[in-house]
């Protein structure tokens, strides 16, 4: 999965990860962040633990093999999930791209735009849009932009469509 350009992040991934056994592992040079690659959700039976997390309990015979497969092959996608999370600092389920194909560190969320501002106005609470302009783009009062990258200056990336429009009541 190392040459992958673009990734569907799925809310699957994410319960993995929030489930992940996470230690320092100083085996080697300065050390480093680990999963446990033994018991990454607490147990061996990686499979079993895997669609536990996914479907809220275990099952109470093997799984046939190609469930088993399935829960596998979702473990195995975590490792991207990971690198994509850490990379974004988000934790929002969606479609992912890498700008820059060698750079594991360059992912950014695409899909459809989000709703950043949505408000109706009557022709005297119009002066009131200067304001809640300026508040919807700050993440103490509106959490979507926390969704929205910026770049190393503190801009935020894409493009705002703005528009307004009049219709008669």
């Amino acid at each position: 999965m190392q040459n992958v350009t673009e990734f569907v992040l799925s809310e699957n991934h994410l319960k993995l990860l929030r489930q992940m056994y996470v230690y320092f592992d100083n085996g080697a040079y300065d050390g480093a962040p680990a999963v446990d690659h033994k018991r990454p959700y607490g147990n061996s039976y990686v499979a079993g633990d895997v669609y536990e997390i996914i479907n809220g309990t275990f099952p109470n015979d093997d799984l046939n093999e190609d469930v088993e497969q399935e829960m596998l092959n979702l473990h195995k996608e975590t490792g991207l999930a990971l690198q994509i999370v850490l990379c974004t600092g988000s934790f929002v389920p969606g479609r992912y791209r890498k700008k820059e194909e060698f750079n594991s560190t360059s992912w950014e969320r695409v899909g459809p735009p989000l709703l950043v501002f949505e408000e109706d106005y009557s022709g005297e609470s119009i002066v009131d849009l200067n304001r809640d302009l300026d508040e919807c783009f700050i993440e103490e009062y509106n959490t979507v932009m926390e969704q929205i990258p910026s770049d190393e200056y503190g801009f935020h990336q894409g493009t705002f469509k703005v528009t307004v429009e009049w219709s008669p009541e």
